[in-house]
């Protein structure tokens, strides 16, 4: 049940309740597993000259996300860990630090929907978490209770769980 202050607060709007959850995984702990490519992908470091150098039809898709978190592109690349999945010259999927603290980098991940439980998503969580490790810090991985496929892959990934907390949100 929603708090009574918030129902009164937004009477006029339809608030929704959700849950998250919170994993960590440290930096002295490289990931449990590493998630390979089937091979019908590739996967580029987004901190490489090749990403830079390579003509990709939807850079866009990842630009989107790195402009969301990053105050410049050059900042993500200098501070940043990430990379894409790409079929032909398609990006299908991007992994990367959404954000980032002293010690500790958050996981941002996204694949195409048509790119579903093929492997993108845990192939590039794989290397930008073991990546994160082997610098130093520590990754964090934050998602609704609801999204089963990122839960279950946090925990193969070797990440534990510290938190859990409730959200509100409404349509605007």
């Amino acid at each position: 049940m929603i708090d009574g202050g918030l129902n009164s607060l937004f009477a006029a709007r339809e608030l929704h309740l959700w849950d998250q959850i919170v994993y960590v995984s440290s930096y002295s702990e490289a990931p449990a597993v590493n998630l390979s490519s089937d091979g019908s992908f590739q996967t580029v470091n987004l901190r490489s000259q090749e990403w830079r150098n390579q003509d990709f039809l939807n850079r866009e898709f990842v630009y989107a996300h790195i402009d969301q978190f990053w105050e410049t592109q050059e900042d993500f690349y200098n501070k940043g860990y990430g990379y894409a999945a790409i079929e032909g010259s398609t990006i299908i999927g991007v992994c990367y630090s959404s954000f980032v603290t002293k010690e500790t980098h958050a996981i941002g991940i996204e694949t195409l929907p048509q790119h579903h439980k093929r492997g993108v998503g845990a192939c590039l969580a794989s290397l930008v978490v073991k990546d994160i490790a082997q610098s130093g810090f520590s990754s964090y991985w934050d998602c609704s209770q609801s999204n089963e496929a990122s839960n279950k892959l946090a925990l193969r990934l070797g990440f534990q769980q510290v938190h859990q907390y409730k959200c509100v949100g409404f349509a605007l």
